[in-house]
């Protein structure tokens, strides 16, 4: 049959080509305005649906960075205290020949070594107090294992995001007299023995026995020491630790240390026992006196109690979406614990010597694992 005389089937059934209906170009269809309405509602479905799992994703990856900063500090401090056969001072306030004292390193700056710091430490001048211009400028540097991704304090030079285990209490110098007990909250004298008697002269049998001083040694881990013949020396070593190395706080998160903009010298190397130390709550003692019926561990909880309280208050705390903090033990494993947790049990747990508390009024229960959240 010859081309003229081929028969186009679909003209013959009265269908047009595509290219020919009108609104239609090349044989392709443009969306409609229904079609492109539905399609942006898909995509806003599945963004609305992947946004929750990144923003997980990310607090996971913030949470996971924090815990491993503070697990590599305990096997710091743990490498440190088998190195120096005791555990090091949470801040140390050297006494000079004129019995003046000054602040000086604390336990951030005894661990850079071991944190791969050897150059800051180095350079430190031990012989310089902790204001001194050449000592500032290396405290103020940056060092990732020191900060927690989700602390928002966080300023990018001298940041501290972790603390170590102070017990109740601090000491300090009150009225001419050395290494008188202190409790965090208010700075006032804590009577531990509650029998009426706080911070009498070194030396002294005023405060009976066990006195407060000697309490204090039983309830934490780290303390305020000083150099000189009036000073404090108290420490704890791995063998002193009664309890058991794996029943007893050693480091824990504070988002409410390091940097505070407003106050002057406050960095990784600032010796404020507020800045250096947590603490579990002194209102377990009515009145600061720690009598015979005077005590509730029920009040000692105060995990997250500092999330509104300004820079330098000592509570451990965090801004984790579980309601609890990273703390390492003294054995160095790691454990979440919640805000859940029992006040009782959370108390002997920064006690590295409760078991000598028996016959007090602080005497502290034996810890039962399955009570720790």
């Amino acid at each position: 049959m010859n081309e003229e005389h081929r028969i186009d089937p679909g003209a013959a059934a009265g269908v047009r080509p595509l290219s020919n209906v009108p609104g239609r170009r090349g044989g392709r269809g443009a969306f409609t305005l229904i079609e492109l309405l539905v399609s942006i509602g898909i995509i806003g479905m599945l963004i609305s649906l992947l946004l929750p799992a990144v923003q997980q994703a990310r607090e996971t990856g913030r949470r996971n960075t924090c815990a491993n900063n503070i697990r590599n500090l305990g096997l710091a401090m743990l490498a440190q205290a088998d190195t120096a056969g005791r555990f090091p001072p949470s801040g140390y306030y050297h006494a000079n020949s004129t019995s003046n004292t000054y602040p000086s390193p604390n336990w951030v700056e005894t661990l850079l070594p071991r944190i791969e710091r050897t150059d800051i430490s180095e350079r430190w001048n031990r012989a310089a107090d902790g204001a001194d211009a050449s000592n500032q400028r290396l405290a103020n540097l940056h060092i990732n294992v020191l900060c927690c991704p989700d602390d928002p304090s966080l300023t990018g030079g001298g940041d501290l995001s972790y603390q170590v285990n102070g017990g109740i209490g601090f000491t300090a110098r009150v009225g001419g007299i050395d290494n008188c007990p202190l409790a965090p909250a208010s700075n006032g004298e804590i009577d531990l023995n509650g029998n009426g008697v706080t911070c009498p002269p070194l030396n002294s049998t005023a405060d009976g026995h066990p006195d407060d001083r000697s309490l204090l040694t039983m309830l934490g881990m780290f303390f305020m020491e000083s150099g000189g013949p009036t000073g404090t020396t108290r420490h704890h070593t791995p063998d002193s630790v009664y309890d058991g190395l794996s029943n007893t706080f050693m480091l824990a998160e504070n988002v409410r240390t390091g940097v505070d903009p407003i106050t002057q010298y406050t960095n990784w190397a600032n010796t404020d026992p507020h800045r250096t130390s947590f603490y579990f709550s002194s209102a377990v003692c009515q009145s600061l006196k720690c009598s015979k019926g005077n005590v509730n561990y029920a009040l000692a909880n105060n995990i997250n109690a500092s999330l509104a309280q300004p820079e330098g208050t000592p509570w451990p705390s965090s801004f984790h979406a579980a309601d609890g903090v990273n703390m390492v033990f003294a054995d160095g494993h790691l454990r979440f614990i919640s805000r859940a947790i029992d006040g009782a049990v959370y108390a002997a747990l920064f006690s590295p010597q409760g078991q000598k508390l028996t016959g007090t009024a602080l005497w502290q229960r034996l810890v039962d694992d399955a009570a720790v959240p």
